[in-house]
């Protein structure tokens, strides 16, 4: 009888003990133009690694598009919604945020992502994301420079302010 073994990837890890690479947002940008991230996918870059958004439950979905045509009134000319779109606000972060008021047209960008200085808000809906938008995600863009920042927590129906 002949014995079959297996080799999980920490097996894989600790045989092969290194430092993890870290991606650049540059590196991060010829990815996606390079076709290695598909166009389909809703990848982020956080901490220099790739993340996939999750799917939107309806709340999250109904929510979001309710602060669209509320939002998409009120901004001023110079400036307009940039809604679940790549922001740079880091050298290894590339965040999605659900909403964002970017200065601008959005022809503006063909050749770039915003970055923190293009930004005068970011939005981000909160129903299982809350830990994540109050900690990590708050310091990220107070640490980038964002003035202002709003988290839409939903389980406490209310909308938390933040300002830098």
């Amino acid at each position: 009888m002949a014995a079959s073994t297996s080799t999980s990837s920490a097996d894989v890890i600790e045989a092969n003990p290194g430092v993890p690479y870290r991606l650049t947002a540059d590196d991060f940008e010829r990815m996606i133009e390079t076709g290695i991230i598909p166009d389909d996918r809703r990848v982020g870059l956080w901490e220099g690694r790739l993340y996939e958004s999750m799917a939107k439950k309806m709340p999250h979905a109904i929510s979001s598009s309710k602060l669209v045509m509320a939002l998409v009134r009120l901004v001023p000319d110079g400036w307009f919604l940039w809604a679940e779109n790549p922001i740079t606000i880091a050298v290894d972060k590339v965040p999605l945020p659900d909403l964002a008021i970017v200065r601008g047209k959005p022809d503006d960008y063909k050749d770039r992502r915003p970055e923190s200085g293009d930004v005068a808000l970011v939005i981000e809906v909160a129903d299982k994301s809350l830990r994540k938008d109050t900690g990590p995600l708050l310091e990220s863009y107070a640490r980038a420079g964002i003035p202002v920042y709003w988290v839409v927590n939903l389980a406490a129906r209310l909308i938390q302010v933040y300002q830098g």
